[in-house]
This record gives structure tokens, C-alpha cells and sequence, in this order.
């Protein structure tokens, strides 16, 4: 598959959204993780008992975030800045991610967002493998920042807003930004339900339970 995707000079190759995203929230999460490891040692019980329960906040973002939430964050990040630094640097990426650049205008603003990390120093960023992108020959797992740098050119194709060889005097409508996001949590979805199913051999039966776990809201609260 990896050779195939050199060959492919002609197509316009674009490096997913949704695997960038899950390469650079992982990063973030080892942050969590080894900071929570380090104050579980440092900080009192009691101490560490305010800022229990973290993991699911500190993975949401702000608009999402409850007053509660957003407390509990404020005293996690009182107790590590570097955790905050690694919140906020996802959070910028995100919505880089959002805006409305053309490919130039969002390489630069990732280069941007890259320099920042290594000058804040989260190594987890450039030392963390980084899993989900097509391989490179006679090469090892890179970091996600090294990655990053490796297929800017096809992450930035994301934000490509004509198709190729349509001048920018001639710009036509593409494709809305689409990620496979969707696609990737249902097939999780699925596979899920199957081990909960081991053992049914009805098909028909599986499709009722799969069926039932995405509509079942929708039915009984109607």
C-alpha cells in the first residue's frame, strides 16, 4: 500500500483530519497521564482528591466543558502548567483545523503551531511514535511533530478549496472538508457490538441489535 501511494503523483493526496487528530489528542493524553502520575506522588491526598476524575474534561474542549468541568481543569492546571500548555496547544491545532485557510495560509499557521511546541518543551509531542500514517520505507516511527513535518503538504491539502488545475481566477466549489471520523466510530461501533454479540449466528438478529444501539434513543424516547 505504501508503494501504491508514492505512484499516485496524479490524484491529490490528503492526509485524513481525523487521523491528525487522533495523533496529536494522543499526545496531549500522555501529558495527562504522566503529570497525574507525577502529582499522585507530589501533592497530598487531599490535595489530589480535588482534582480526581480529570480525564474526561481535560479530553473535551472549551465549549463543551460544564462550569464544574471547567473549575476542575482550572485546579489541575493550577497544579501543572504543563498540562495546560499541552490543552491549549491541542485546542489551537483544532481549530486551525476549523478555520478558513488555503493550503499556504495553513502550513504556515501548523509550522507556527509546531515551533510553539518545542519551544514550550512537551517533549511528548516530539518523542511520542506517531501511528495512523502511511509508512515510509527503510524509516521507523516518527514523532508526531517529525510526522507532521513529513506530510504537511498532504495535510494541507485539506484545506485546497479548488480542484487541480483550476486556476485561482477560475476557483470552482470542491467538496466540503470532510473527515472519516464518522466512518471510524461506527466501525469501532461495530466491533464493539460484536464481542458484546459473541455467539449470536443470526444475522439478522446482529443488524436488530445493531440497529437498537444506534436508533434506541430515538425510539424510546418517542
Amino acid at each position: 500500500m505504501a508503494s501504491l501511494f508514492f505512484k499516485m503523483r496524479i490524484a491529490d493526496i490528503i492526509i485524513d483530519r481525523f487521523h491528525v487528530a487522533r495523533a496529536y489528542r494522543r499526545c496531549a493524553d500522555l501529558v495527562r497521564r504522566q503529570e497525574l502520575k507525577f502529582l499522585k506522588q507530589k501533592l497530598s491526598k487531599k490535595e489530589y482528591a480535588q482534582i480526581k476524575g480529570a480525564m474526561w474534561p481535560f479530553r473535551k474542549s472549551l465549549e463543551q466543558l460544564t462550569d464544574e468541568e471547567w473549575e476542575l481543569l482550572q485546579r489541575l492546571f493550577t497544579y501543572s502548567p504543563k498540562l495546560k500548555e499541552a490543552y491549549i496547544l491541542r485546542e489551537e491545532l483544532t481549530q486551525s483545523f476549523e478555520r478558513k485557510y488555503n493550503p499556504k495560509g495553513a502550513k504556515c499557521a501548523i509550522r507556527a503551531w509546531c515551533k510553539r511546541v518545542r519551544l514550550q518543551e512537551i517533549s511528548q509531542f516530539d518523542r511520542e511514535g506517531c501511528w495512523g500514517f502511511p509508512s515510509i520505507p527503510n524509516r521507523g516511527v516518527d514523532s508526531f511533530l517529525s510526522t507532521i513535518e513529513t506530510w504537511l503538504e498532504q495535510i494541507a491539502n485539506y484545506f485546497e478549496v479548488s480542484p487541480s488545475g483550476v486556476s485561482p481566477d477560475a476557483r470552482v466549489d470542491r467538496l466540503e472538508r470532510l473527515t472519516s471520523s464518522f466512518v471510524e466510530g461506527f466501525n469501532n461501533r461495530v466491533k464493539v457490538l460484536k464481542r458484546r454479540c459473541y455467539g449470536i449466528f443470526d444475522v439478522d438478529r446482529l443488524f436488530q441489535r445493531l440497529t437498537l444501539d444506534i436508533h434506541g434513543s430515538e425510539i424510546f424516547n418517542t
